[in-house]
């Protein structure tokens, strides 16, 4: 018989950054059923380096909230706390293997509506002070399950056909939440700004910026956001160094 494993979500928690977790093995925001029961793995790291959490911490909480209309917090839905936090090396977080902390959520805790959460993740020291780790935005998706209520509107928890595709697929997006677009980067250039074709209603809650390279030739580059200048018509990436061609390219995604 073939054994089925709870559904599971790695987020890697740096405690450096302010944008939005991501699950690792999609790169995407996490995602679950409604109704499911979802295992959170969980490693804290310092500006990319994974740090000794479990000398720090000694457990770790997470807080699911309601997103209101404005993407700001809603009401709090529930919270659940990992059991004693372990030693976990960079090796064995990437291989799968590993992680400092793991918070189990029941099928009964996520028999939530439809929708966009916010999922906020942080330490409990050992005398008891709370210190951030993370933040993600969370999508429970209504599978139809009957003992379920379906949403009152599921359209509007939902991305389009296009919105999705751009999401795996291409590029050249530009909705009301959803952007994407390949912008040349010019030889020289130390930063690259953003404009939005036509810019959103608020500043985006989510930027994944990465540079491509040329197929057969160019240095590698690496980018980070300038967080100041993010605003609902666009923002600026920094690179590593200087571009040493004009083939290399960003391929830019923004979510509202």
């Amino acid at each position: 018989m073939t054994a089925f494993s709870t559904k599971t979500l790695r987020l890697a928690c740096d405690l450096g950054r302010v944008d939005a977790a991501l699950d690792v093995r999609t790169n995407l925001p996490p995602a679950a059923l409604r109704g499911a029961d979802v295992l959170f793995q969980l490693a804290a790291f310092r500006d990319g380096a994974i740090v000794a959490a479990e000398a720090e911490f000694a457990t770790v909480s997470l807080i699911v909230r309601a997103l209101a209309a404005d993407g700001s917090p809603g009401a709090q839905q529930f919270v659940a706390t990992s059991a004693a936090l372990g030693a976990c090396t960079a090796a064995d977080w990437l291989a799968g293997l590993d992680q400092h902390a793991q918070i189990a959520v029941t099928a009964a805790q996520l028999d939530l509506a439809a929708g966009r959460y916010r999922v906020l993740v942080y330490g409990v020291t050992p005398g008891g002070a709370r210190f951030p780790w993370a933040h993600a935005f969370f999508t429970i998706i209504d599978a139809g399950l009957a003992e379920s209520d379906p949403p009152d509107d599921p359209a509007s928890d939902y991305y389009t056909d296009a919105e999705m595709l751009a999401r795996f697929l291409g590029a050249g997006l530009d909705s009301a939440t959803c952007k994407r677009r390949l912008d040349p980067i010019a030889a020289g250039a130390e930063s690259l700004a953003v404009v939005f074709t036509t810019p959103f209603a608020a500043a985006p809650s989510n930027l994944l910026p990465r540079v491509r390279m040329p197929s057969s030739s160019g240095r590698t580059i690496l980018c980070v956001i300038d967080h100041s200048t993010v605003t609902a018509a666009g923002f600026t990436v920094r690179f590593s160094g200087p571009t040493s061609d004009a083939l290399h390219q960003l391929d830019w995604l923004a979510l509202l």
